[in-house]
């Protein structure tokens, strides 16, 4: 069963000096958080993130959902968002990603592949904005389950609870017209379902927490 977890109005970005003091006290506590994953997982650092990666990359790579790996770190996984397409690569920390083609084509009525999530069985969990709906799509790139919201611009989605048993799914309002809002009230929303599978712990992240607030 589908059910809204949070709804948010009104959001503002924090202020600098709110999100110094959220990275310091991250910081602080950042490695007692991190999940006890393979060492094969890729670890980001914050050179990655922002300025002077020098290891495989993809080109020509734009407004993409977020990453993700295979739980043994050996697939890298991206939403193309203005090609419909999800793609995926061979991932070795010591050379090039290899293309290994497209893993997923959608089509415009199914929405723009977005944020992505890996289960336990190794499927990949991803969001479609402006179709409304979450897809399971199992390690040969067939649909599986899919999971159906009230709302059209769903954006990412993760697993919780303390066996990884739910589904929760974030969602967004921005450039919905104004009939479109009254249709679609929990719009921005995070929808929680428990959709019988479990997930995995997200990796946390290898860098610098406090560089994140500058």
């Amino acid at each position: 069963m589908l059910r809204l977890a949070v709804h948010v109005r009104g959001w503002r970005r924090p202020s600098r000096a709110t999100r110094m003091r959220s990275a310091r006290r991250y910081s602080n506590s950042a490695k007692s958080c991190l999940p006890n994953r393979s060492s094969a997982q890729p670890k980001l650092t914050m050179a990655a993130a922002v300025s002077t990666w020098s290891g495989p990359s993809v080109r020509n790579a734009w407004q993409q959902g977020f990453p993700r790996f295979s739980i043994d770190g050996a697939t890298l996984y991206f939403a193309d968002s203005p090609t419909l397409q999800i793609r995926k690569y061979a991932y070795s920390a010591s050379g090039p990603l290899e293309d290994r083609g497209v893993f997923a084509q959608l089509d415009p009525d199914t929405g723009i592949p977005d944020g992505s999530c890996i289960d336990a069985d190794n499927a990949l969990w991803n969001t479609q904005y402006g179709g409304g709906l979450t897809q399971r799509y199992l390690a040969d790139g067939s649909r599986d389950l899919q999971v159906e919201l009230p709302v059209s611009q769903v954006t990412c989605c993760c697993f919780g609870g303390p066996d990884y048993s739910r589904l929760y799914i974030s969602t967004a309002a921005q450039r919905l017209s104004v009939d479109a809002r009254a249709t679609q009230p929990l719009a921005g929303g995070i929808f929680v379902c428990e959709p019988g599978v479990n997930g995995v712990a997200e990796d946390g992240f290898a860098g610098d927490a406090f560089a994140l607030a500058r």
